[in-house]
Protein backbone atom coordinates (compact mmCIF):
# COMPACT_ATOMS: atom_id res chain seq x y z
CA UNK A 1 0.00 0.00 0.00
CA UNK A 2 0.97 3.66 -0.19
CA UNK A 3 2.54 5.19 2.76
CA UNK A 4 0.99 9.19 3.31
CA UNK A 5 4.20 10.19 4.87
CA UNK A 6 6.45 8.81 1.66
CA UNK A 7 8.79 11.71 0.84
CA UNK A 8 8.65 13.87 3.69
CA UNK A 9 12.00 13.71 4.02
CA UNK A 10 14.72 11.27 5.42
CA UNK A 11 14.52 12.09 8.99
CA UNK A 12 11.85 10.03 9.67
CA UNK A 13 11.49 7.66 12.11
CA UNK A 14 11.78 3.76 11.99
CA UNK A 15 8.66 1.42 12.61
CA UNK A 16 8.93 -0.01 15.65
CA UNK A 17 10.14 -3.33 15.27
CA UNK A 18 7.04 -5.23 16.94
CA UNK A 19 3.94 -6.97 15.03
CA UNK A 20 1.87 -3.90 16.48
CA UNK A 21 0.64 -2.59 13.27
CA UNK A 22 0.86 1.67 12.78
CA UNK A 23 -2.47 1.50 10.71
CA UNK A 24 -4.50 -0.41 7.83
CA UNK A 25 -4.84 0.51 4.60
CA UNK A 26 -8.72 0.78 3.29
CA UNK A 27 -8.72 -2.43 1.77
CA UNK A 28 -7.68 -4.37 4.94
CA UNK A 29 -9.72 -2.18 7.07
CA UNK A 30 -13.10 -2.53 5.15
CA UNK A 31 -11.65 -6.66 5.88
CA UNK A 32 -11.47 -5.65 9.87
CA UNK A 33 -14.76 -4.52 9.44
CA UNK A 34 -16.27 -7.59 8.07
CA UNK A 35 -14.36 -9.36 10.61
CA UNK A 36 -15.91 -7.14 13.46
CA UNK A 37 -19.12 -8.11 12.42
CA UNK A 38 -19.03 -11.74 12.30
CA UNK A 39 -17.00 -12.02 15.25
CA UNK A 40 -18.58 -14.18 18.47
CA UNK A 41 -16.92 -13.78 22.00
CA UNK A 42 -16.07 -16.95 23.61
CA UNK A 43 -18.43 -16.14 26.39
CA UNK A 44 -21.69 -13.78 25.38
CA UNK A 45 -21.04 -11.30 27.85
CA UNK A 46 -17.95 -10.34 27.11
CA UNK A 47 -19.29 -7.76 24.37
CA UNK A 48 -22.51 -7.86 24.08
CA UNK A 49 -23.07 -7.06 20.35
CA UNK A 50 -20.94 -4.29 20.97
CA UNK A 51 -17.80 -5.65 18.50
CA UNK A 52 -19.13 -4.12 15.70
CA UNK A 53 -20.24 -0.70 16.94
CA UNK A 54 -16.93 -0.17 19.10
CA UNK A 55 -14.58 -1.43 16.06
CA UNK A 56 -16.61 1.04 13.55
CA UNK A 57 -16.38 3.92 16.18
CA UNK A 58 -12.87 3.71 16.49
CA UNK A 59 -12.12 2.57 12.87
CA UNK A 60 -14.43 5.92 11.45
CA UNK A 61 -13.71 8.66 14.11
CA UNK A 62 -10.33 8.81 14.62
CA UNK A 63 -10.93 8.88 18.24
CA UNK A 64 -8.53 7.52 21.57
CA UNK A 65 -9.28 4.46 23.16
CA UNK A 66 -10.63 6.67 25.78
CA UNK A 67 -12.53 9.01 24.16
CA UNK A 68 -14.62 6.31 21.62
CA UNK A 69 -15.46 4.38 25.16
CA UNK A 70 -16.25 7.04 27.26
CA UNK A 71 -18.78 8.26 25.31
CA UNK A 72 -22.10 8.51 26.35
CA UNK A 73 -25.37 7.52 24.36
CA UNK A 74 -26.22 11.75 24.20
CA UNK A 75 -23.21 12.05 22.32
CA UNK A 76 -24.17 10.46 19.20
CA UNK A 77 -26.04 12.94 17.37
CA UNK A 78 -27.76 11.44 14.23
CA UNK A 79 -29.61 14.99 13.51
CA UNK A 80 -26.40 16.98 13.40
CA UNK A 81 -24.41 14.09 12.24
CA UNK A 82 -21.60 14.26 14.38
CA UNK A 83 -19.88 12.65 17.38
CA UNK A 84 -19.43 14.85 20.67
CA UNK A 85 -16.32 14.54 22.36
CA UNK A 86 -16.09 16.21 25.77
CA UNK A 87 -15.06 15.35 29.12
CA UNK A 88 -18.02 13.81 31.25
CA UNK A 89 -17.86 11.43 34.32
CA UNK A 90 -16.82 8.58 32.60
CA UNK A 91 -13.05 10.15 31.57
CA UNK A 92 -11.23 12.76 31.33
CA UNK A 93 -9.70 13.88 27.97
CA UNK A 94 -6.13 14.04 27.14
CA UNK A 95 -6.01 17.46 26.05
CA UNK A 96 -8.02 20.80 25.58
CA UNK A 97 -7.51 20.13 21.65
CA UNK A 98 -9.42 16.38 22.30
CA UNK A 99 -12.72 18.68 22.81
CA UNK A 100 -14.38 18.42 19.05
CA UNK A 101 -17.27 17.33 17.37
CA UNK A 102 -15.96 14.65 14.57
CA UNK A 103 -18.08 14.00 11.66
CA UNK A 104 -21.02 10.92 11.68
CA UNK A 105 -20.46 9.23 8.60
CA UNK A 106 -23.73 7.34 7.06
CA UNK A 107 -22.33 4.31 7.75
CA UNK A 108 -21.10 4.38 11.43
CA UNK A 109 -24.80 6.09 11.94
CA UNK A 110 -26.37 3.07 10.61
CA UNK A 111 -24.24 0.78 12.88
CA UNK A 112 -25.38 2.52 16.23
CA UNK A 113 -28.70 3.19 14.99
CA UNK A 114 -29.20 -0.74 15.11
CA UNK A 115 -27.05 -1.15 18.04
CA UNK A 116 -29.29 1.55 20.21
CA UNK A 117 -32.46 -0.09 19.03
CA UNK A 118 -30.68 -3.70 20.14
CA UNK A 119 -29.97 -2.22 23.48
CA UNK A 120 -32.97 -0.35 23.76
CA UNK A 121 -34.80 -3.82 24.13
CA UNK A 122 -32.79 -5.18 26.44
CA UNK A 123 -34.11 -1.98 28.52
CA UNK A 124 -30.56 0.39 28.61
CA UNK A 125 -32.42 3.55 27.54
CA UNK A 126 -30.61 5.88 29.27
CA UNK A 127 -29.01 8.99 27.60
CA UNK A 128 -25.96 10.19 29.92
CA UNK A 129 -25.60 6.13 30.05
CA UNK A 130 -22.48 4.85 28.37
CA UNK A 131 -22.27 4.01 25.23
CA UNK A 132 -20.62 1.01 25.18
CA UNK A 133 -21.27 -0.62 28.62
CA UNK A 134 -19.68 -3.51 30.17
CA UNK A 135 -22.09 -6.34 30.66
CA UNK A 136 -20.51 -6.91 33.83
CA UNK A 137 -19.63 -3.94 35.43
CA UNK A 138 -21.70 -0.66 34.22
CA UNK A 139 -18.30 1.14 33.65
CA UNK A 140 -16.04 1.18 30.51
CA UNK A 141 -15.51 -1.16 28.51
CA UNK A 142 -12.35 -3.04 27.85
CA UNK A 143 -12.25 -3.68 24.09
CA UNK A 144 -8.51 -5.94 24.92
CA UNK A 145 -9.79 -9.15 24.04
CA UNK A 146 -12.75 -8.04 21.72
CA UNK A 147 -9.88 -6.93 19.16
CA UNK A 148 -7.72 -9.53 19.35
CA UNK A 149 -10.74 -11.84 18.43
CA UNK A 150 -11.60 -9.57 15.51
CA UNK A 151 -7.79 -9.72 14.24
CA UNK A 152 -7.73 -13.31 14.13
CA UNK A 153 -11.36 -13.77 12.22
CA UNK A 154 -9.62 -11.62 9.84
CA UNK A 155 -6.37 -13.97 9.90
CA UNK A 156 -3.63 -11.09 10.91
CA UNK A 157 -2.08 -11.85 14.29
CA UNK A 158 -3.79 -10.69 17.48
CA UNK A 159 -1.17 -8.20 18.60
CA UNK A 160 -1.64 -6.40 14.83
CA UNK A 161 -5.18 -4.70 15.83
CA UNK A 162 -5.05 -1.71 18.30
CA UNK A 163 -7.54 0.94 19.13
CA UNK A 164 -4.58 3.17 18.71
CA UNK A 165 -3.92 1.40 15.25
CA UNK A 166 -7.55 2.13 14.07
CA UNK A 167 -6.78 5.84 15.08
CA UNK A 168 -3.83 6.05 12.64
CA UNK A 169 -5.68 4.37 9.97
CA UNK A 170 -8.39 6.94 10.51
CA UNK A 171 -6.01 9.56 10.08
CA UNK A 172 -3.75 8.45 7.16
CA UNK A 173 -7.03 7.62 4.99
CA UNK A 174 -7.66 11.46 5.65
CA UNK A 175 -4.59 12.71 4.73
CA UNK A 176 -4.69 10.83 1.69
CA UNK A 177 -7.56 12.19 0.77
CA UNK A 178 -7.59 15.63 1.64
CA UNK A 179 -6.42 18.15 -0.79
CA UNK A 180 -4.75 20.41 1.74
CA UNK A 181 -7.48 23.14 2.26
CA UNK A 182 -9.00 21.48 5.07
CA UNK A 183 -7.18 20.77 8.35
CA UNK A 184 -7.57 17.12 9.90
CA UNK A 185 -6.50 18.37 13.40
CA UNK A 186 -9.97 19.14 14.33
CA UNK A 187 -11.32 15.90 14.24
CA UNK A 188 -8.04 13.95 15.32
CA UNK A 189 -7.62 16.36 18.64
CA UNK A 190 -4.35 16.77 17.72
CA UNK A 191 -2.83 20.12 17.49
CA UNK A 192 0.25 18.59 15.15
CA UNK A 193 -2.03 17.94 12.16
CA UNK A 194 -2.86 20.45 9.63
Amino acid sequence: GSNPIEGLGEERPKPPANPRRRWFESDEAALLLVAAERYTPKRDDLSAGMALPIFATLLLTGLRREEALGLRVGDVDFDGELVHVEPNQFRRLKSRHATRDVPLVPQLAAILRAYLERRRASAIPHTESLLFPSARTGRMFNPSKMMAGIARTAGYDPKALTCHSLRHTYTAAALQTTDGGQPISPYVGSQWLG
